[in-house]
């Protein structure tokens, strides 16, 4: 990753106000429920973006209770402070009882900073309509997390609210039982928001890298204060380290993205259309591969008596991967990396988009892909809502899939005839991923909720199965 990633980082600092926390202000309830599967793992859609609360293999049966504090310490609500739990209790193949989130924040004015595990979301998709953003989805555990960010978008001095920008800052800790172990992970991103009457436009960058650690094969890795400033500003390791592709790149795991969308308000309906541009190494920051990444459109009617709550539409293309049209697809080898081998995962879950799978040995398997998806949340009456997604992908697999045996055993081959590697159409696996729920809210002023839901897979890319999902909510605020 060359310096551009870091543009304008040093100066105005930290990472987006797209991460957001997973709580509402002030509020506390409970959640049990029951999953049970055709098949002996459940459907993808009946564990993905869960934040790691769902075991995906076998039935689920599990017990949550969270709350959520904010409260200022003087009457302007200059000064916060604010804290969250979640603990979660599950039976299953991996039973066990732990905090999903238990954070503290203090704030002041329009900054917030965070401490502890949190929900969060890195990028501009809708948390719970998504197939899940590239950087920081809710398919993962939340990683212990110090974070300073805004809360909002924040007027930039002396352009009278055309310009605002959102911003902050982070540092996480990843589980010790690595391939490399201790190691830590740099977050930060920048956003410029253009607002005129009824429409408005934002861009920036996310960064997010992989540093530091040890094992018995390197030692420990490069995690000094100098080394630190080189990974927060995207430069490489230096010549004093021995691993050439730590010298040539920047340091560590890069996964990092150009993130913008345009935004219109009409009478009857807001439409917001956003853009990711993934990249994972230096010819990504030149955009040499700018079909790759998350398309997305998202319309919210507005009127009183709408039906519809929100429709999304996402567009997912990682086929590209920075490849030459003489190299195999997937050159960039998106979420894997040569050094920290267990990938762009914490706790056995994909940090990010939850198409791109792993095995059990922590492989990168299905990083090639294209997927259309579509969510919409509907209010059928006063008392009962529905949610609906659908998924389509094409999934082909890594990119050594595509070169035989008779040809170097490497994602940067160079055959003389482009016919030597095996063509993306005979990889191709077909999968069609659907979710259905149905939530009641009639007895105790809606704070008690019963819901069902079904998910089902069909296709080539998992085996055809269904969930069921039976559970109940409460839901009350904090007086």
């Amino acid at each position: 990753m060359v310096k551009l990633i870091a543009f304008g980082f040093v100066l105005l600092g930290f990472q987006s106000a797209h991460a957001q926390s997973g709580f509402e202000p002030t509020s506390y309830g409970w959640t049990w429920e029951n999953i049970i599967s055709s098949d002996g793992d459940l459907p993808f859609w009946s564990h993905s973006n869960r934040y790691g609360i769902i075991d995906q293999q076998g039935p689920n049966s599990l017990f949550r209770i969270y709350s959520r504090k904010e409260e200022a310490l003087e009457k302007g609500n200059t000064i916060r402070y604010g804290y969250g739990l979640e603990a979660v209790s599950r039976w299953s193949e991996a039973s066990g009882v732990w905090f999903n989130q238990l954070f503290v924040e203090f704030g002041w004015k329009n900054w917030r900073l965070s401490g502890g595990r949190f929900n969060q979301i890195i990028g501009s998709m809708d948390n719970e309509h998504s197939i899940g953003s590239m950087m920081i989805s809710p398919n993962g555990t939340p990683v212990p997390t110090i974070r300073l960010q805004t809360t909002e978008y924040t007027d930039v001095p002396f352009t009278k609210g055309l310009f605002s920008y959102s911003a902050s800052f982070s540092h996480s800790w990843l589980e010790p039982d690595r391939t490399i172990e201790r190691a830590q992970l740099h977050q930060k991103s920048f956003h410029l928001k253009l607002s005129i009457s009824r429409f408005s436009a934002y861009y920036g960058v996310i960064h997010n890298v992989m540093w530091a650690g040890e094992n018995d094969d390197q030692g420990r890795l490069p995690q000094s204060l100098n080394d630190y400033w080189r990974v927060v500003t995207a430069r490489g390791a230096g010549q004093r380290f021995e691993i050439d592709g730590e010298r040539s790149n920047a340091l560590g795991n890069t996964v990092a993205s150009y993130d913008g969308g345009v935004s219109f308000s009409f009478n009857n309906f807001d439409l917001n259309t956003y853009r990711s541009f993934y990249i994972e190494d230096s010819p990504g920051v030149r955009y040499r591969s700018s079909w790759d990444g998350i398309w997305g459109l998202e319309v919210v009617p507005k009127t009183k008596n709408r039906r519809i709550r929100s429709f999304v539409y996402e567009h997912v293309n990682t086929k590209r991967q920075d490849s030459f049209d003489f190299q195999p697809f997937g050159r960039a080898t998106i979420y894997d990396h040569f050094l920290y081998q267990d990938g762009w995962t914490y706790e056995g879950r994909v940090l990010g988009n939850p198409l791109i799978t792993f095995n059990d040995q922590g492989d990168v398997v299905n990083n090639i892909l294209i997927a259309h998806h579509i969510a919409t949340d509907i209010q059928l009456n006063d008392r009962t809502r529905a949610l609906i997604k659908a998924t389509y992908s094409r999934n082909y697999g890594v990119c050594l899939d595509q070169v035989p045996n008779t040809l170097p055993q490497s994602c940067q081959t160079r055959p003389e005839d482009e016919d030597q590697l095996i063509d993306l159409s005979e990889l191709r696996n077909v999968q069609w991923s659907f979710f259905s729920r149905v939530d009641y809210s009639g007895w105790m002023r809606n704070a008690l909720t019963l819901f069902v839901a079904t998910s089902f897979d069909i296709g080539e890319f998992y085996q055809d199965r269904i969930g069921i999902h039976l559970g109940v909510s409460f839901k009350g605020p904090v007086n």
